[in-house]
């Protein structure tokens, strides 16, 4: 259990880390295009062998996977407007394209995960611990999610705190 969170801090953290630090997501974005396109195409495979392939299924799938682009835009967003949001009450945030980053890798993490799903369907064969290390990698992001919200939380809190503590001061 140790080694496969390990093994998951040593792949996300510094990817995370990596990339929000040179503010990029061009990458992760690319990535996550492919992943999506490629669930589209194991998905599309899975149902044409179950003979239950359906129009209206396919468009709803290509409604869902645009749709993971506006969360994206809604990530990067939070963490365009959080600096300036932040400082404007007093507290300082430097971290950049975190929550941005943070959702790509969550829906290339789920896109991963149901490519692998559709290709046991499909009886491709791949090695057990691929599974694994994907539905690990998904529980380590989500992690990292809550704990950067949680500090972002926790140091508003913090702050506020100490301003009233400062504004109680001064009036007594």
């Amino acid at each position: 259990m140790m080694k496969k969170i390990a093994l998951q801090a040593l792949i996300a953290l510094p990817a995370v880390g990596l990339f929000s630090y040179f503010g990029q997501i061009e990458l992760p974005m690319i990535i996550l295009a492919l992943a999506l396109l490629t669930d589209m195409a194991t998905g599309l495979a899975k149902a044409w062998t179950r003979k239950s392939l359906s129009s209206k299924t396919a468009f709803e799938g290509v409604l869902k996977k645009a749709a993971s682009f506006v969360a994206v835009m809604v990530g990067v967003g939070v963490d365009l407007l959080m600096p300036s949001a932040l400082d404007s009450i007093g507290i300082a945030y430097s971290p950049r394209l975190v929550f941005g980053l943070l959702v790509i890798l969550w829906l290339c993490v789920n896109e991963f995960v149901s490519v692998l799903e559709n290709l046991e369907a499909l009886g491709v064969p791949f090695p057990p611990f691929l599974q694994k290390l994907v539905n690990s990698l998904k529980q380590k992001v989500e992690q990292e999610g809550d704990a950067s919200v949680a500090s972002i939380v926790t140091g508003a809190q913090t702050d506020a705190g100490s301003e009233n503590m400062t504004t109680e001061e001064n009036n007594g």
